[in-house]
């Protein structure tokens, strides 16, 4: 997820409407909320996220 402005409640709300998908593709997209690009929006991803939550 890029974020520039650091990662805040915005880059959240972004993540948890498309939390749990398990196959992104084009009919189902999860956008930068795949973090890891593994295809799943899932735990690996909010760790990473949270390791990044508030900074700049």
């Amino acid at each position: 997820m890029a974020c520039p402005d650091g990662v805040d409640l915005i880059d959240f709300t972004v993540m948890a409407a498309v939390w749990q998908i398990a196959e992104c593709n084009e009919d189902t997209p999860c956008g930068p909320a795949d973090i890891n690009e593994d295809g799943s929006v899932n735990l690996a991803d909010l760790a990473l996220f949270a390791r990044n939550w508030l900074s700049s």
